[in-house]
């Protein structure tokens, strides 16, 4: 008996190590599903293909009754793999930015005065999803490697699909409303012109790391280059020669050191200040915003008030002053007629979907305790970002880039905490994924303690 235990037992463990590799399978093939989904899906016109209008053709309140199917489907498959690996994801979870848990919260309270408190609750759902996706994507379940890649092939097939739609169906594909843009199977040639962009980035990514032939690399980086060209959209060119920049100045080795993000946080704002002494030494005054923004906005053929959003963001005010503290609940002002959003919309003459300022947005549905919440967790992420960079350069570098870009666009089109949109998932994922990479770090280092 002891002989035929012996001669059983490698196959036994055969079996069982077969078993883990088939689960693990499994689920690398249903996060992949999951990313690939939630970062293309909500790009992609669904109706009114043959219109030449550039306005989602949705219900504003409810939303479209695609979406909630497959986001919902998406959730619960993360949830799924959550499962699957609990005790990871709950060490995860208690590793997470804790202000991003704190604004999820919040969303939630915001119901109780919210005048579509229903919608609310959905974009809070929508929150708890986009985390859920974030925890499993982040190591040891996932890695940026696998996140970025699929990103990178979703996107893809996305612009050749747009290509192909503008070449074919230029009734579909190309808005003449706005000169000819291309805009693909995507809802605005703004969005084919971000996704060109993130794309460029992420096959620069794929170049430096060495992942694929260099040829590859060289050739899908100027097909989203021309997409990008294609698009006609200033904002994400400048987008994409920030982002490219950033990341190769940043994950090159000369950039080196402990206090390196304090060093460039005070160098900018030493020349920022050097640049309003000297003025104010030539003219006696501080430079009005026109004077700021006016030669940057010329440059690619641009008003100073960024296009009319100044109208936009002084209606918004208005409404901010009656609920600056607790806001108007989350998700609850633009939802188009009738909404609590219709005096700007009888002011502008059109609907507006946003104030075309995200930080201005989320003062305005979740007020004051809302905005400190998301700077703060900016703020965290920044200070983690700092830490991987010591630990990971190349890893780092790349997730600082995104950071700063969505930053930076959240300025000029409201992209933090709004639905489902690609930057926003994205900032989620790389939160939730640098997060746990501290956490394996310094679980490394204890281990290694004798």
């Amino acid at each position: 008996m002891a002989r035929l235990a012996i001669d059983l037992a490698p196959a036994s463990t055969l079996r069982h190590d077969a078993r883990l590799r088939a689960r693990e399978r499994r689920q690398a093939l249903a996060t992949t599903i999951v990313v690939a989904v939630a970062a293309g899906f909500p790009l992609i016109r669904t109706s009114n293909l043959f219109s030449a209008s550039t306005v989602r053709d949705t219900n504003y309140a409810e939303g479209s009754v695609l979406l909630p199917v497959v986001f919902g489907s998406i959730f619960m498959l993360a949830a799924w793999v959550l499962w699957m690996n609990r005790q990871t994801a709950l060490r995860n979870l208690r590793a997470l930015n804790p202000f991003l848990l704190l604004i999820l919260l919040w969303c939630a309270c915001t119901a109780f005065w919210s005048p579509y408190p229903v919608t609310t609750v959905k974009r809070t759902v929508q929150l708890a999803g986009l985390i859920l996706i974030g925890l499993a994507v982040a190591p040891p379940l996932g890695n940026l490697a696998r996140f970025a890649g699929t990103v990178l092939s979703t996107f893809t097939v996305l612009l050749f699909l747009c290509l192909l739609v503008a070449l074919a169906l230029p009734q579909v594909g190309v808005d003449y409303q706005l000169g000819g843009a291309w805009r693909g199977i995507f809802w605005h040639k703004n969005i084919m012109g971000i996704v060109s962009a993130f794309t460029v980035l992420l096959w620069l990514r794929q170049w430096r790391e060495s992942r694929l032939d260099w040829r590859v690399c060289l050739a899908g980086g100027l097909f989203a280059l021309m997409m990008l060209v294609l698009a006609k959209s200033t904002t994400s060119l400048i987008i994409a020669m920030t982002g490219s920049a950033l990341y190769l100045f940043l994950a090159r080795d000369y950039v080196r050191g402990r206090h390196v993000t304090a060093i460039a946080v005070l160098g900018a704002a030493l020349l920022a200040m050097l640049g309003l002494h000297l003025f104010y030494s030539v003219m006696g005054r501080l430079p009005y915003w026109e004077e700021l923004v006016g030669p940057i906005a010329g440059l690619f053929n641009k008003s100073a008030d960024l296009t009319g959003r100044m109208d936009i963001w002084q209606l918004v005010a208005l409404e901010i002053a009656k609920h600056p503290w607790q806001g108007i609940g989350y998700g609850a002002y633009w939802l188009g007629v009738g909404s609590p959003s219709q005096y700007a919309i009888d002011i502008l003459h059109y609907i507006p979907l946003q104030a075309h300022n995200g930080y201005l947005d989320v003062l305005n549905e979740l007020g004051l305790i809302g905005l400190a919440l998301v700077a703060a967790m900016l703020a965290w992420h920044a200070w983690q970002l700092a830490r991987l960079i010591r630990i990971d350069r190349a890893e780092g570098a790349f997730h600082w880039a995104f950071f700063v870009l969505i930053v930076i666009a959240n300025i000029s089109e409201s992209i933090l905490f709004r639905g489902v949109q690609f930057e926003y998932f994205w900032l989620i994922c790389s939160s939730a994924m640098v997060s746990a990479r501290l956490r394996l770090h310094r679980q490394a280092l204890a281990d290694a303690r004798p």
